[in-house]
């Protein structure tokens, strides 16, 4: 290891856990190099005064209340936004399953032309949204 490394995983060992083989050879390196040795010193003292001038910063108390307040806001925003997709998937599966239920058709010809409706439609729907997003109207 050379002296520039060494400083490196140094440095890098003051923020993060270094593994115990490589912490043992900068050790080892830092037992034979006097100016490393030197520059881990000071770069530790350093780290220490920090540590104790910067106290960690204490969140208010009332940080939790809002963060769950605004999260419950976001969860009914989303909701809303999704509705429409909601509703028409529910009609259209609804919708399918009472005509091959009811109609006098082989019932997997009403799934799969159920299926293949809600597919088209809700491509349909989609665009439609798109574009009235794209010309700035109100979604609906």
């Amino acid at each position: 290891m050379n002296c520039r490394e060494a400083e490196e995983l140094l440095l890098d060992s003051l923020d993060e856990r270094v593994p115990d083989h490589v912490r043992r050879v900068l050790e080892g390196h830092l037992s034979t190099c006097t100016s490393c040795s030197a520059f881990a010193a000071s770069a530790r003292a350093v780290d220490a005064q920090l540590t104790a001038a910067l106290l960690p910063a204490v969140p208010p108390p009332s940080i939790a209340t809002n963060l769950r307040t605004r999260i419950r806001r976001e969860r009914r925003t989303a909701f809303n936004e999704n509705l429409p997709d909601l509703i028409h998937l529910t009609g259209c599966g609804v919708s399918t399953i009472l005509c091959a239920a009811l109609l006098p058709v082989d019932p997997t010809v009403s799934l799969a032309a159920g299926v293949g409706f809600t597919c088209v439609s809700y491509v349909f729907m989609a665009v439609v949204r798109w574009s009235l997003e794209a010309a700035g109207q109100p979604d609906w």
